[in-house]
């Protein structure tokens, strides 16, 4: 499925960067609804990146977020991103003026029509799966507009997940590379978990068993192989790691050790359905102004 979300190219309807050319736009998808998200909001406004990119974490893209099975996650992204691009200029003008309005608190000028047009299209988009009744009303109308700003000859989207076995079954796997390749998608993997991305940018790991960081099983009762071994590195930093609460910037300033570390691993995505390895610091290397180390 070929798509194109604007019907004006990116220079058009964005303000010019300094380069001259228009801000490459970057849509993260998380699977985790705690880790990844805090990584990729703080990237987000992380000062020391590429400001050239701008950063967009979709985190309020399906009410299929933050489940376990990573072939159901990167197939509610195709769904989404194909019925954000079927929808008609007028409600996506009509939902962006109603959604300034009432960001602005300006919601008292609306009259009873405009509620009642705007309700009848809020509940449409319920119907095709856009928008859920559980959250909030601006965060998932926001998704939709941001997410119609969408080029694909120019942007990209960027769907990170973990190679989970026990969650994500080898059929699934090479699903999830065909649905990938058909849609031009960046598929930030890590074999075996995001954590094991986290961890290359303070060791090379080198130490630790293959066996043991691929199986990764249970430590203790709290924490599997790879967190328990991040979370005793990260001490020796002065540092602690919870899933829902790390020092983000720790790792952004040490990015490129990271990624130097990263090349004793396989980074393919055919290879990282077998391999340890992790193929987020391929992504993120215009992001991260690795051409310029």
């Amino acid at each position: 499925m070929g798509f194109r979300m604007s019907s004006v190219r990116p220079n058009e309807v964005r303000g010019l960067s300094k380069t001259k050319d228009p801000k490459k736009l970057y849509f993260f998808f998380v699977e985790g609804e705690k880790t990844e998200k805090l990584y990729f909001s703080e990237l987000a406004k992380y000062q020391e990146r590429n400001l050239d990119i701008e950063i967009k974490l979709m985190d309020r893209w399906t009410e299929d977020r933050g489940q376990s099975n990573q072939l159901k996650i990167v197939q509610s992204v195709e769904e989404y991103v194909e019925s954000v691009k079927n929808l008609d200029d007028k409600t996506l003008v009509n939902l962006e003026e109603n959604l300034q309005k009432i960001k602005s608190k300006l919601a008292e000028d609306l009259t009873i029509i405009e509620i009642l047009t705007l309700f009848n299209k809020i509940d449409n988009l319920r119907k095709t799966g856009l928008v859920n009744v559980d959250d909030s009303f601006i965060d998932q109308i926001n998704a939709i507009i941001t997410t119609a700003n969408f080029d694909n000859s120019y942007d990209e989207i960027c769907i990170i997940i973990d190679r989970d076995k026990q969650s994500f079954k080898d059929d699934q796997y090479d699903t999830v590379i065909e649905i990938a390749q058909k849609n031009k998608y960046l598929i930030g993997l890590s074999n075996p978990n995001f954590e094991f991305y986290l961890n290359l940018h303070l060791n090379d790991l080198l130490d630790l068993n293959k066996g043991d960081i691929k199986k990764n099983s249970r430590k203790t009762r709290s924490k599997k192989f790879m967190e328990y071994a991040l979370n005793e590195d990260m001490k020796k930093e002065g540092l602690t790691y919870s899933k829902q609460s790390y020092d983000c910037n720790f790792f952004f300033r040490n990015f490129f050790v990271g990624y130097q570390n990263s090349k004793h691993y396989d980074d393919s995505l055919e290879k990282l359905k077998d391999n340890i390895g992790c193929s987020i610091f391929k992504i993120l290397e215009p992001i991260m102004r690795v051409t310029e180390q």
